[in-house]
């Protein structure tokens, strides 16, 4: 936790240094990649971010960003819903283009994520209903607290408005129980968000 509390304090210190804050919120579709698919669950993301601009084409942008992740699994036995809520720590460039008050952009980087909460909800088929029970995530036992991975997107920006959609994809194995066959699983999340800026841009 200490860890985590530091990255916090040092990312909204960038954060207020930046040319330009804005709010962003929206949806997540995430699972995660293992030797086969386990299936897509949705969230949601929440945070701020800022910008730093080279020129008028490049600028780079961080943040931190609240983001729940995680998968659906159903075999038969029973089913699994694996909730899982992140910190994210976004660092990406932006390759931008201006056409009057509207910015199209494209961007790619990667990020390092850190776990906060986790629990898994269960349901086993029980005669004619369904018993169901919860367990908590432990951290560093069940998955790994610690995340890094690749981050790619792109979105339009008209005035202060923004739309968005980016792909995350961990490289980092979340689990040791796959390392007996060589296996790993590693996070993958879609996300479209919708921000809204806070500060003055510097894009005119």
């Amino acid at each position: 936790m200490k860890n985590i509390i530091i990255l916090i304090i040092f990312t909204l210190s960038i954060i207020s240094f930046g040319q330009s804050i804005r709010i962003k919120t929206g949806i997540n579709f995430s699972d995660m990649l293992y030797s086969n698919r386990y299936e897509t669950k949705s969230g949601f993301n929440l945070g701020l971010t800022t910008e730093f601009q080279q020129n008028n084409i490049i600028s780079y942008e961080t943040g931190i960003i609240l983001s729940s992740k995680g998968f659906n699994l159903l075999t038969s036995h029973y089913e699994a819903k694996v909730n899982l809520l992140y910190l994210d720590f976004p660092l990406s460039a932006k390759i931008s283009i201006n056409i009057d008050e509207t910015r199209l952009y494209t961007m790619f980087g990667m990020y390092l994520g850190a776990g906060i909460y986790g629990r898994t909800d269960f349901k086993v088929p029980q005669y004619d209903t369904f018993y169901s029970y919860s367990k908590k995530i432990n951290w560093g036992e069940d998955i790994r607290k610690f995340d890094l991975g690749l981050n790619i997107g792109g979105g339009i920006e008209i005035n202060s408005m923004q739309i968005s959609a980016s792909y995350l994809l961990g490289i980092v194995n979340t689990s040791d129980y796959n390392m007996i066959d060589n296996s790993r699983q590693v996070n993958s999340v879609l996300s479209i968000s919708f921000g809204y800026q806070l500060g003055n841009t510097f894009f005119k």
